[in-house]
């Protein structure tokens, strides 16, 4: 039987991917994607971001070279299944199911140093991976960022290439008028180059609203990422999908054991559905837990600012 929990909270980040820790499986991952033989897959996958590599100079958007490398040397020993962020929505979007050890990796605005740093390592690993790229940055020629011309090197190599915005806007109060300029424009400009119009969107620092939902629809968007930990999976929001950020704080090894070993809690309704706080604050949160989940029992949650709060 279904149970309704709900709790009282002062929210940093909104709840759209619940999850819990447990250990991952040992076993080969099998990088066939088939058929889901129960209405929830209880594997889902997990989404790594990151932004800058080797910019020791900006910590809380950086990640070491040296960490990135043992990233990449986990994964390959541990026989992680790093597959393309679309490959991934669209087997969650279908019900199928995914290898037990799935992984997406996805870079945030196009920094210079995806090109130079991020992208040979992850073509020597055989790590197919996503960049969202703010556009007006590559438009502009900022030395800071990649080109037009790396752009369309790392598409003709396979990299996903998708919609970041032109100028990298905080999209919650926006005017209308203006966010669609900012992806239609991006959405154009990636086209240009790649000749694909991006499918997949990813908000500037992770912040969205109903409001920004609505005015995105008629895009079309396959998915929408936010920057709030979780594993996605077929109880996820489409629109606003979670995913785990590494930076030179959190992207330790024994973080990143705890980021892997992370598994999808299955809710199946959650309020508020708008994201964004307004007048009530602190917000009751509801969610309804699937069956899937036989024990509540050792159920908790935590905020980040205020630790454990209780369940009601």
């Amino acid at each position: 039987m279904k149970k309704i929990l709900s709790y009282l909270a002062f929210i940093t980040i909104m709840i759209t991917g619940y999850s819990y820790a447990n250990e991952a499986p040992t076993t080969e991952a099998d990088t066939n994607i088939e058929e889901a033989q129960s209405p929830y897959n209880d594997t889902g996958a997990i989404i790594l971001l990151f932004h800058r590599f080797g910019e020791d100079k900006h910590p809380l958007t950086n990640i070491r070279l040296k960490q990135l490398d043992m990233i990449i040397a986990y994964l390959k020993d541990n026989s992680y299944t790093v597959l393309p962020l679309n490959q991934i929505i669209k087997a969650t979007k279908l019900g199928a199911k995914l290898p037990p050890k799935t992984v997406a990796i996805t870079i945030d605005d196009a920094f210079k140093s995806t090109y130079t740093q991020a992208y040979p390592r992850f073509k020597t690993a055989g790590f197919p991976f996503t960049v969202f790229a703010s556009t007006g940055n590559i438009d502009n020629n900022n030395p800071n960022y990649v080109t037009w011309a790396n752009i369309s090197e790392m598409h003709e190599d396979g990299v996903s290439i998708q919609n970041h915005t032109v100028n990298h806007p905080y999209l919650v109060g926006m005017n209308g008028d203006a966010l669609l300029k900012e992806i239609e424009n991006s959405q154009n400009a990636i086209k240009k180059i790649t000749g694909k119009v991006p499918a997949l969107f990813s908000y500037p620092y992770g912040e969205a609203s109903s409001e920004v939902f609505d005015v995105m629809e008629p895009f079309g968007f396959e998915a929408q990422f936010g920057q709030h930990s979780g594993v996605v999976n077929q109880t996820s929001n489409m629109r606003y999908l979670p995913r785990f950020s590494i930076n030179e704080k959190y992207g330790t090894l024994k973080r990143l054991k705890l980021v892997l070993n992370t598994k999808p809690l299955p809710v199946k309704m959650l309020e508020p559905i708008n994201p964004l706080i307004k007048s009530k604050n602190p917000p009751q949160i509801r969610f309804t837990v699937g069956d899937s989940i036989k024990s509540l029992k050792n159920l908790n949650c935590y905020h980040s600012g205020v630790g454990k709060v209780n369940l009601v």
